[in-house]
């Protein structure tokens, strides 16, 4: 896992890590003067710029290739992890392949960012049928694998925790 996500990550630093995952989110979508403008205000629209860019979101690797949305939904639910998952019509996105077929992983919104580490506690290492499942943080910027950093999804994640570790 990535140790800084929960415990050194609390309090003042936690909001910059919020503040810089959505700003490089919003970079991502071209909405960065929005996301800075907001950002710079209260704490809870500096949360709310998070949650809508992800900040609340984990991704799933491993998953059976047969797997769909209800497959994932059954997995939080057996263990009591369902009503964590956000309400709306994408909180699990199964990720396809460029070809169309499917990647074996998923991106799903979390209610809030507290549950991303509680997510990988309880889901990581876990088995779906006959596959173990692994959880990561995800940032819009991991979605296509590669993003602005070529050091793939998870690299991108990691990078990113260390990066704002040291400058808190």
């Amino acid at each position: 896992g990535f140790p800084g996500w929960g415990s050194e990550a609390a309090g003042a630093s936690a909001a910059a890590i919020y503040n810089a995952v959505a700003a490089q989110a919003a970079a991502a979508t071209g909405a960065a003067s929005a996301a800075a403008g907001e950002g710079a205000g209260s704490a809870t629209a500096g949360d709310s710029v998070g949650a809508a860019s992800g900040g609340c979101s984990i991704r799933l690797r491993g998953l059976p290739f047969s797997s769909a949305e209800q497959d994932v939904l059954a997995f939080f639910s057996q263990h009591d992890m369902a009503d964590r998952i956000a309400e709306g019509p994408k909180a699990v996105n199964l990720l396809l392949r460029p070809n169309g077929r499917p990647s074996g992983q998923a991106v799903v919104q979390m209610k809030d960012p507290n549950d991303v580490p509680l997510a990988q506690r309880m889901l990581g290492g876990q088995w779906m049928g006959t596959r173990y499942i692994e959880v990561f943080p995800h940032t819009e910027e991991s979605e296509g694998g590669g993003g602005p950093t070529a050091g793939g999804g998870s690299g991108a994640a990691s990078g990113g925790a260390s990066q704002a570790r040291g400058s808190a």
